[in-house]
């Protein structure tokens, strides 16, 4: 009615294929005993599809939930804006995830950008892993290594 048009077959897939993923992601950070907030329009707008955080240590990350071919592209494109070397592409690569920083001034925040691979963390069935552990342990890795100590879990950035 309004002229606008709709999304194609294979658009439909790729929506739901990244929402799955971001959906098993956050399950599996909440059945680990993680704090995780899905974020609001202004978050995504950054590339936030998430926030995990420690419930002891209360640090967090940042998360934007990939597909090995959306991670692929991603990284690719910020090679091509200058904002990620190659060398930083191979490595991210080889760890399925890079630091991407998104916004500017005061928002300027770092995001985890994680490639959700099966040979890493397993099949999913109904919206979740079928294992959480690999995803476990992974967050564990993120926080400890990535993870932020200020005040802006789970509130607009």
């Amino acid at each position: 009615r309004v002229g606008a048009p709709c999304f194609s077959e294979e658009q439909w897939t790729s929506i739901i294929r990244g929402l799955t993923r971001e959906v098993a992601v956050y399950l599996a950070a909440k059945d680990s005993g993680f704090h995780a907030f899905m974020t609001d329009r202004a978050q995504d707008a950054l590339g936030i599809d998430l926030q995990v955080q420690d419930p002891e240590d209360r640090r967090y990350i940042n998360i934007d939930v990939k597909t090995p071919s959306s991670f692929r592209r991603r990284m690719e494109q910020l090679v091509h804006e200058g904002r990620l070397t190659e060398r930083e592409l191979m490595e991210g690569d080889k760890q399925s995830y890079i630091i991407e920083y998104n916004g500017h001034g005061a928002q300027r925040v770092p995001v985890v950008v994680l490639c959700i691979l099966p040979d890493l963390f397993g099949d999913l069935a109904d919206w979740r892993f079928v294992n959480h552990a690999p995803m476990r342990d992974k967050l564990n890795q993120l926080i400890r290594e990535h993870g932020l100590s200020n005040q802006k879990f789970g509130h607009y950035i």
